[in-house]
Formats: C-alpha cells, sequence, structure tokens
C-alpha cells in the first residue's frame, strides 16, 4: 500500500510535462520562420514566440467553443475525484489528515505523504501561474497575493475541514464557484480590495464556525446513541 504513492506523484509530475510539451509542439509549428521575424522587428527567438501563441491558446483559446481554461479544471477535477477517492493514496491522505499519529502508526509513510502532497500542491499553483498569465499577457511577483485567500474559502465553504480529514473535491468545486460570484460582485460594486479581503475572512470565519458547531453536534449524536 505505502508503494503507491511515488508512482502516483510521478504519474502527475509527467502529465504536467506530457501536457507542456503538447502544448510547445503546437506553438513551434506555427512559429514564423527566423526571417519573418527578424522583418516583424527585432531578434525574436522563435520559443519566445512559441511562447507567445501558447500563452494566447491557455488564455483566450477554445476547444468545441468551450475555453480552454475550462477543460483544464474539468480535467484538474476529475483527477482530483479519482486520486482522493479510488486509490490507496487518496485514501492515505485523509487518514493523515484525520490523525498523524495513527496514520503512522498503521503503516503509512507521513512524510512521503505530504511530500507527495505538497508536489501536487505546487503543481497545481504553477498551473494557475500559467493561466493567469496567459489571461493578463503579463507577469508580475505580486500577481495572486491573495489568492491563496480565496483557495482557503473555497475549500471551507465546500466543507472540507481545517482539523483534516474531511473533505470532497466536488464540494471545493462549488466552494469555488461561489467565492468566483462573491468576488465579481463586489468588483461590479466597486468595493476596495481591503474590504473585499475582509469580506472573504469574514466568511471563512462563519464557515469555520459552522463546520465546528456541526462537528459538535454530530459528537453528541453519537454519545446519545452509544
Amino acid at each position: 500500500m505505502n508503494s503507491s504513492v511515488s508512482p502516483v506523484a510521478i504519474s502527475l509530475f509527467f502529465v504536467v510535462i506530457a501536457l507542456t510539451l503538447v502544448i510547445t509542439y503546437w506553438a513551434s509549428k506555427r512559429s514564423h520562420t527566423a526571417s519573418e521575424l527578424y522583418a516583424a522587428g527585432g531578434r525574436i527567438k522563435p520559443w519566445q514566440n512559441g511562447w507567445a501563441i501558447a500563452g494566447d491558446l491557455l488564455g483566450a483559446g477554445t476547444i468545441l467553443g468551450i475555453p480552454i481554461v475550462i477543460w483544464i479544471m474539468v480535467i484538474f477535477t476529475g483527477l482530483g475525484w479519482f486520486v482522493a477517492g479510488k486509490t490507496p493514496f487518496g485514501r492515505q491522505v485523509y487518514a493523515v489528515g484525520g490523525n498523524e499519529r495513527a496514520a503512522e502508526l498503521s503503516g503509512i509513510y507521513v512524510q512521503r505523504i505530504k511530500m507527495a502532497v505538497y508536489m501536487i500542491c505546487g503543481m497545481c499553483a504553477a498551473m494557475t501561474g500559467l493561466i493567469t498569465a496567459s489571461q493578463l499577457v503579463a507577469a508580475h511577483p505580486a500577481t495572486g497575493e491573495s489568492y491563496e485567500l480565496n483557495a482557503i474559502a473555497a475549500v471551507v465553504l465546500g466543507g472540507t475541514s481545517l482539523a483534516g480529514g474531511r473533505g470532497t473535491v466536488w464540494g471545493t468545486l462549488i466552494g469555488a464557484l461561489v467565492i468566483g460570484v462573491l468576488t465579481n460582485g463586489l468588483v461590479l460594486l466597486g468595493v476596495q480590495e481591503f474590504w473585499k479581503k475582509v469580506i472573504t475572512g469574514l466568511v471563512i470565519i462563519l464557515a469555520v464556525v459552522l463546520d465546528q458547531l456541526q462537528a459538535r453536534l454530530q459528537q453528541r449524536l453519537a454519545l446519545k446513541r452509544g
């Protein structure tokens, strides 16, 4: 059971590498010749032109009339659902989140699980950065500075416990949609960035309080039944 950790992480890593190579190859097939690039005004390297096309593909491309970012979301959601609910690795992640010491005593390599989870998290963050840079047609170190707050809010609203051991991918997706609608509504209302962060923080606090109340209610019901 423990040997399933490394293959899952390595497989996801190579999936991302494969997608990157496919996009780069597709972009290079559409890139111009060196003389055309030079005539366009400047010493532009072929890979730079290919990256620009790949950026346009991620930022504004469509497949069957549906934006590519939607397809990426569907793929990542499907992979997350399968890994979390249908593989030994997913069950080990839940076990480590619920009770790290108990998971270790049951034979799970806790440190390896954590490393794999952080690798997957970093891969998802990198993909988000690529999509954001492609949509903005620019990149800045401060971009996405408060995205982690929205991510926490989406996860908590989706029913994931901050204490660990409970949560679903589909719930997180619903939470992300709710946060997206809330954020867009605040933008349309002209709310300042500071107050948007305050409102998002209040949503997180409310969700955590409700989660704790629900957990205590379940414990009381379990004690009464026992």
